[in-house]
């Protein structure tokens, strides 16, 4: 195997692992933005909402943590690291919005 061969089997890998984590987060936080949309809608308490925007808000970082990581996979350059932030800020969002709501009630 030739060097760039290793490096185009590593990448694959690499892209695969990375979609099998940001999809979870991703379908996360709109399943935490969907529970809760039903709950305000259906309750009439605008606490609710918070959880939506929150869910929302930790799939969209996470959407861009998984673009820009694919684009350094992608790029010749060496990785950075920089998507992880990203990541972190959607995880942390997504439970964000999925615990805040049920506090701020009681």
């Amino acid at each position: 195997m030739t060097e760039r061969s290793i490096d185009q089997a590593v990448k694959r890998a690499e892209s695969r692992q990375l979609l099998r984590s940001a999809v979870p987060l991703i379908a996360a936080g709109v399943g935490v933005a969907g529970l809760y949309a039903s709950f305000a809608a259906t309750s009439d308490l605008a606490v609710f909402w918070i959880g939506v925007a929150l869910g929302l808000l930790g799939s969209a970082l996470a959407a861009i943590g998984y673009w820009r990581r694919l684009k350094e996979i992608r790029s010749p350059r060496p990785s950075t690291g920089r998507h992880y932030a990203w990541l972190f800020a959607g995880w942390t969002c997504v439970i964000a919005g999925l615990l805040i709501p049920p506090y701020a009630l009681s």
